[in-house]
């Protein structure tokens, strides 16, 4: 999605500087809400908007927060446009010669992750004189 669905802006939802979005907003790109604001006002709101109330991730944030949880994190826009039935297998030959725009299409549509569950570890207390205490996979 080129366009940020809150805002209208084009590729609000990577470059969120308040210069861009009042290059927007003075070319007169507002939502629905926006109709009767000036420019800086669209752009004000905008920008407040954008840092306070959307939350995009880059991939360094998003693999930080999921291996507090998982195992393992795998970023698979690739094989999602190969295996899609949306939009995305529309494109998927020219990602086969062009690899670098599955890159453009996590960064400017969507990202998709696959995860590995984190083995939980429980201790075992035994009743054998041999063995005091064990640890078992889950």
């Amino acid at each position: 999605m080129f366009i940020e669905p809150h805002t209208f802006v084009p590729f609000g939802g990577v470059f969120q500087s308040y210069p861009w979005l009042l290059l927007w907003a003075f070319l007169g790109v507002r939502n629905s809400f926006q109709k009767s604001l000036t420019f800086k006002e669209v752009a004000n709101k905008n920008f407040h908007s954008l840092k306070t109330e959307h939350n995009y991730l880059s991939k360094r944030e998003i693999r930080n927060h999921v291996l507090t949880y998982f195992q393992d994190i795998t970023f698979a826009e690739k094989y999602f446009i190969t295996h899609s039935y949306g939009y995305a297998r529309y494109i998927h030959r020219l990602v086969r010669v062009f690899p670098f725009l599955s890159l453009l299409y996590s960064s400017l549509y969507c990202r998709v992750i696959v995860v590995k569950k984190m083995m939980r570890i429980r201790r075992c207390l035994s009743s054998s004189p041999k063995m005091s205490s064990s640890y078992v996979a889950v």
